[in-house]
């Protein structure tokens, strides 16, 4: 429950359906909660994520997929941090494993990959008809700007049409993590193991979550001294990551080169050795 989206805890809420939570990308417990409480409801649904924005990680849709097929259950699928980056060409997770036209709804941001605003829900015809006229967030609010909207169907289309963007945020992403992970061998031999930050997420993303255990005021002082130096990276803490996992979530993008990729990690690691661990005495 911690690790879902606040615009999905309020989509629920609104929506007025029974909730059920399960672990994350744990579908052993999925299937758990399934077994018990699935008979009880005509309808049911699956929401799960291609990339978890805080994590890192892919959402396991084979799992989901076979799960939700045995028991009449439809799939929505989140894909704001996985078009543009997973699957061959971008397309997001569906294409990553190979599963086209599995999932009943597809919804995303114009905010991460297509570098605008607004956003997008994928499905039937009818379906979509539905919610044009049923979904608050749609009749209820002023449309997105004739610019955001060329915007991005001018991301669209270069994504499209310039596959080798979608390659290079593989490449960069790769890069960037193997460099994180490597510490480019700036590390001091006698640094203290626990000062330094913990990887999540998975190699085929282009989000890199950097941990720093219990310690969110050493993650505000890294921020505020990476901005001065000419790198911008948000911290993140409680409630958009679990409390005692405060982070920044780093991102590559197409654009980086590396040497822009060697002289952010050395400075974030220059600033790490420098800057001391506080952890509050509620976190100790």
């Amino acid at each position: 429950h911690g690790r879902a989206h606040a615009s999905l805890r309020t989509g629920l809420k609104i929506s007025g359906a029974k909730v059920f939570f399960f672990k994350h990308n744990d579908f052993t417990d999925a299937a758990r909660l399934v077994q018990q409480h699935r008979r009880k409801y005509r309808n049911a649904w699956m929401v799960i994520e291609s990339v978890y924005s805080m994590d890192g990680d892919i959402g396991d849709l084979p799992a989901a997929h076979k799960l939700c097929k045995a028991n009449d259950i439809r799939i929505i699928m989140d894909e704001a941090h996985g078009l543009g980056v997973l699957g061959k060409t971008g397309r997001g997770a569906e294409e990553h494993f190979g599963m086209e036209g599995v999932c009943t709804l597809i919804c995303g941001t114009f905010s991460k990959s297509f570098s605008t605003v607004g956003g997008f829900i994928v499905g039937s015809k009818d379906m979509i008809e539905f919610l044009d006229f049923h979904a608050p967030g749609n009749v209820f609010s002023a449309p997105m700007s004739a610019y955001h909207a060329g915007a991005a169907l001018k991301a669209l289309e270069l994504i499209q049409s310039e596959q080798f963007r979608v390659q290079k945020v593989k490449e960069n992403s790769k890069y960037l993590r193997h460099a994180l992970e490597t510490g480019l061998g700036l590390w001091p031999a006698d640094f203290p193991a626990h000062l330094k930050y913990e990887i999540e997420g998975d190699i085929d993303t282009s989000v890199i979550p950097l941990v720093f255990p219990n310690d969110p005021i050493r993650v505000l002082y890294l921020a505020d001294k990476l901005r001065r130096q000419g790198f911008a990276v948000a911290p993140v803490c409680a409630p958009a990551c679990p409390v005692r996992r405060p982070r920044f979530r780093i991102t590559a993008t197409s654009a980086y080169t590396k040497e822009i990729i060697d002289a952010f990690v050395t400075c974030l690691i220059k600033n790490a050795i420098e800057t001391p661990s506080y952890i509050p005495k509620e976190m100790q």
